[in-house]
């Protein structure tokens, strides 16, 4: 299973197998990073998932895929003309707590 084209995380594993020459059918896309790691976890599927949901679902067999480095944009945007609300510097912090810089 994997998330929908246009997804940041299907265009990044969807970019590693069309360079590996890898042909890879999804038989089903689910809109939300928890219920395809819950999916999974209850045996329907297999996916790709990044370590915040592996951690917060117990029960599921990792694999690592060695010799390879998923990753993908991200961009926020915020006010140049106003200051940040507090809403938004926790947002940030999260932000800056899940997101490894290149």
């Amino acid at each position: 299973m994997d998330f929908p084209s246009g997804y940041g995380n299907r265009e990044a594993v969807d970019r590693v197998f069309a360079a590996a020459g890898v042909v890879r059918r999804v038989a089903l896309e689910v809109p939300d990073i928890d219920m395809g790691a819950a999916l999974v976890r209850h045996g329907l599927g297999i996916a790709f998932l990044p370590a915040f949901a592996v951690a917060r679902t117990p029960g599921l067999h990792v694999l690592d895929v060695d010799g390879t480095m998923l990753r993908w944009s991200m961009h926020l945007g915020t006010s140049s003309t106003r200051r940040p609300s507090s809403a938004l510097r926790t947002l940030l912090d999260l932000v800056d707590l899940h997101v490894i810089a290149l």
